[in-house]
């Protein structure tokens, strides 16, 4: 079985031990991982979570990330595919053309493949701004959301060439940032089966959604250490071993080697 891994901050995020639970397990019963790693290819994200600074993101930031998604891939063993890769130039001229000059009067109505842009976004706009409507007061957000729009519409189109081109089985997205929603929106619209990893602050808990049915299983990962996964798989500790056999009985991956990685 192939998987595709998009989590732009890799590392650094919450639902990470999951997704390393994931990636070190999974080659150990025959499946391939690819990560789909964003290359600073976007003036904005979520990187840094500061309202002063806005959505832009400084290099160093950039930078940190990058190596996080190296370290990441390489601990792990997966393909690195750049996301930059999967965008044409006339794509890029032409959204930066439609960001330029969309209409700000209209911008609670903008949509692409009928899905509202303002929505996709409303995770990043609530932790900076609270409420969408109160990101919208903010004067200076006019270009603000330009950029975020424009980087929505850009990972939609690498995540529609991506579904269409990688022969993925099964893609796995990390977090609810502006940049999971797009990348989630464009395999959902070439029919690729999605998981979603998303972190619950308030609970501490992971919730993972199934790629097709409408079923969720909540984790308790927060005494999963890295740095215990970092070794043979077959040297992991009993917890998670299994958890990741929950997570994969739950996905539907095939586990027919369980019983003997178990033994081992």
């Amino acid at each position: 079985m192939r998987l595709g891994l998009f989590s732009p901050y890799s590392i650094s995020t919450a639902e990470s031990p999951a997704l390393w639970l994931l990636g070190s397990g999974l080659p150990e019963f025959g499946h391939e991982m690819l990560q789909i790693k964003c290359d600073g290819c976007f003036s904005v994200c979520d990187r840094a979570l500061s309202p002063q600074q806005g959505f832009g993101r400084k290099f160093s930031e950039c930078f940190a990330c990058s190596r996080d998604q190296s370290f990441l891939s390489e601990r792990l063993n997966t393909k690195i595919l750049k996301l930059s890769s999967l965008l044409t130039p006339d794509e890029l001229v032409l959204s930066k053309r439609w960001a330029q000059t969309f209409e700000m009067s209209n911008v609670k109505d903008l949509a692409i493949e009928g899905e509202n842009l303002l929505w996709l976004c409303r995770s990043s706009l609530k932790n900076r701004f609270g409420t969408i409507e109160a990101a919208l007061r903010i004067p200076e957000i006019e270009n603000s959301l330009r950029e975020m729009f424009l980087s929505t519409i850009r990972t939609i189109s690498a995540a529609r060439k991506f579904s269409r081109t990688s022969n993925c089985d099964l893609l796995l997205v990390s977090g609810r940032d502006f940049l999971a929603e797009s990348f989630a929106l464009g395999a959902k619209l070439e029919e690729i089966p999605t998981a979603r990893f998303i972190w619950d602050p308030k609970s501490s808990l992971l919730n993972i959604a199934h790629p097709y049915k409408n079923e969720v299983l909540t984790q308790d990962i927060t005494g999963i250490d890295l740095r215990s996964l970092l070794g043979n798989p077959q040297n992991w500790p009993e917890s998670a071993n299994e958890l990741l056999k929950e997570m994969m009985q739950f996905l539907e991956i095939p586990s027919s080697q369980m019983v003997l990685f178990a033994a081992n």
